[in-house]
């Protein structure tokens, strides 16, 4: 431990001699890097103001002016950049997958429109009405016009018929039908 101290001590007495000898003035250059540079190992010091006498110590009395030793030195500058290098080999072809599940079967379409009614048949034979007698009935049709009055028969209301209420009224909105009657024979046994 004192031979190292001994070298430190000697290191320091060298630097400070060869540092006071130079006639020319001393100058700080201020580097100025992007990131910060990380610290290497420091060795910390105290010298005695009176006999300069080092100790190596990470505290100093009040007699004593600290120092720190070591450290990196400022990043150097940057590379130039390198050649691309060369494409690498193809890879060889990978093995074919397993085939993959059938899907699931879809589901069924909405029912088509119905489609136009078909031609009227031909008129069938005519038949015998040879002991059947004849008889009058009345058939009832519906007018073209629909009032409400039972002028030329019957008149009824239609499903169009209506309730309203406005406040504490309530109305009935009659929308008629006029029937009329027709007399047809037909042939009955």
């Amino acid at each position: 431990m004192k031979s190292k101290l001994a070298i430190v001590v000697l290191s320091l007495l060298v630097g400070f001699g060869i540092g006071s000898v130079t006639t020319g003035t001393a100058t700080a250059e201020e580097v100025v890097t992007p990131e910060p540079v990380p610290q290497g190992d420091l060795l910390k010091v105290c010298i005695d103001k009176k006999t300069g006498v080092i100790r190596a110590s990470g505290k100093c009395k009040t007699t004593e002016k600290s120092y720190s030793l070591g450290g990196p030195g400022p990043q150097g500058p940057q590379g130039e950049k390198g050649d691309t290098g060369a494409v690498g080999p193809q890879g060889i072809q990978g093995v074919k997958g397993d085939m993959g599940l059938q899907g699931l079967k879809g589901i069924q379409g909405d029912r088509g429109l119905q489609g136009e009614r078909g031609f009227t048949g031909l008129t069938g034979a005519t038949g015998s009405v040879t002991g059947l007698r004849t008889k009058s009935i009345q058939v009832w049709s519906k007018d073209i016009f629909g009032s409400c009055s039972s002028f030329m028969g019957i008149s009824m209301l239609s499903a169009n018929t209506s309730l309203s209420q406005y406040s504490n009224t309530i109305s009935l909105n009659k929308s008629c039908v006029s029937m009329s009657a027709d007399n047809v024979l037909v042939y009955v046994p």
